[in-house]
């Protein structure tokens, strides 16, 4: 077993005020481990920070970040802006609710002639297929309740405002 995997607890503490901040570890880990030692590992953690925090423990979390595939992108699309983005609402089952998934740098050969996300094309397909269709890992995508994604609802094409990362590309000095 060797480590080769990135994974990091995070934690929200709040104090008597109402002011909350976060507090993070960072681990290198085996990828071979079960989410149950993970969990028990993330359990340890929250105690012993529970233990020298005189705020509240309001919220936690781990989070795994793997290595990126090959084949995928090496750089930008000439022209990409992630403030372009496609909005994919979905249903999910059990609850009225929708789910939106924004998808940031939409390409633009996706969108139709009426500037509208291009349901039809190959790769939009595919990603409302992937979505929508159960099991994956034992389980499903779902939405911030843990609904299970059912079908798209709807899409549209969206602006999302970056206005720090819009500044930081486009400043200069005279």
């Amino acid at each position: 077993m060797a480590a080769n995997t990135v994974l990091r607890f995070s934690a929200t503490v709040q104090d008597e005020t109402g002011l909350k901040a976060n507090v993070n570890s960072h681990l290198f880990i085996d990828s071979a481990q079960t989410v149950a030692a993970t969990d028990t590992a993330f359990s340890a953690w929250i105690s012993a920070l529970d233990a020298i925090t005189g705020g509240q423990v309001v919220r936690g979390q781990w989070t795994i970040s793997p290595a990126l595939p090959g084949g995928i992108k090496s750089a930008p699309v000439a022209g990409s802006e992630v403030q372009e983005v496609a909005t994919f609402d979905f249903t999910q089952t059990g609850v009225p609710y929708h789910y939106g998934s924004v998808v940031p740098a939409f390409l633009e050969s996706l969108e139709t002639s009426t500037h509208k996300p291009d349901l039809t094309a190959g790769a939009v397909a595919a990603w409302i297929t992937l979505l929508t269709t159960a099991p994956v890992l034992g389980g499903s995508y779902t939405g911030m309740g843990n609904d299970a994604l059912a079908a798209l609802s709807y899409a549209f094409l969206a602006t999302r405002k970056h206005r720090r990362g819009e500044r930081a590309v486009s400043f200069t000095r005279p």
